[in-house]
């Protein structure tokens, strides 16, 4: 025998709601891992540049002046840039250090990072990692609470621990009565802070008291609202219209990243 569920009824602890199977609950990477992580990157690209310059060294003499100095800028191009924007857009977000120390970049928002976000963080860190040997990328790191250097802030990303990332302890569930309107609903673009904000808020709901609760739904359900067409509908209750929107961002997400896989097989 089931049992109907109501729209109007909050939600319970089946509805958390996550960007990827991201718990929001994340801590930030600290300083000491995120540094061990660069060291075993930058080690790794040093070795490889050894490399490099030896095979350099043995066949540059059979190139003339202008080959040699060609093959030398697109080596240091691909030391300094190419190959780490390759490595983080391929991994989604990780290196060999980031993996070695269990860490990963993912948006501000919570979800995977983009080819934007790695392109953005890999040309900022030539000169934040590479010109300046790591000094500007530590400075600013140390100037704000999640540690972010940079590159980070310029593309809305930061670093946070793996198993933090990838725990997912709740079920992820749309409520019911809402499938088929979710389903041809019209959802603009939300900003990242809103739906963090939602996301956070339906993490928390449960320890907050009824009214603060009903009062912090509503607010943040009448932002939702505007980037959602049609209204839901009616009598529906704004933690339950907030789950339904979040979870088909969530599902969008999800068919992006899939997609983004396959074309990089």
């Amino acid at each position: 025998m089931t049992t109907a569920v109501s729209s109007s009824a909050p939600l319970g602890n089946e509805s958390i709601i996550t960007g990827e199977a991201i718990e929001l609950e994340v801590r930030p990477a600290s300083g000491p891992l995120r540094a061990l992580a660069g060291i075993i990157d930058a080690g790794l690209w040093v070795a490889t540049g050894i490399f490099a310059m030896l095979m350099y060294t043995r066949f540059g003499p059979v190139l003339n002046p202008a080959q040699a100095q060609t093959l030398l800028i697109l080596g240091i191009a691909a030391l300094t840039f190419g190959i780490p924007f390759l490595i983080e857009w391929l991994t989604g977000g990780r290196s060999l250090g980031k993996t070695v120390v269990g860490i990963r970049v993912l948006r501000e928002d919570g979800g995977p990072v983009r080819l934007r976000h790695v392109f953005v963080r890999a040309l900022v860190g030539v000169v934040e990692n590479w010109a300046t040997f790591g000094a500007l990328a530590t400075v600013v790191s140390l100037a704000n609470a999640r540690g972010r250097r940079l590159g980070d802030l310029l593309a809305g990303t930061y670093c946070v621990r793996m198993r933090d990332v990838e725990s997912d302890p709740y079920p992820l569930v749309l409520p019911p009565e809402l499938t088929e309107w979710v389903r041809t609903a019209d959802i603009a673009p939300i900003p990242s802070n809103l739906s963090n904000r939602a996301r956070i808020f339906l993490t928390r709901s449960a320890t907050m008291s009824p009214q603060a609760r009903q009062t912090h739904a509503e607010s943040l359900a009448a932002e939702l609202e505007g980037f959602v067409s049609p209204p839901s509908p009616a009598g529906t209750h704004p933690e339950r219209f907030m789950a339904a929107v979040l979870v088909r961002r969530r599902n969008e997400e999800y068919l992006s990243l899939l997609r983004h896989r396959e074309a990089v097989r």
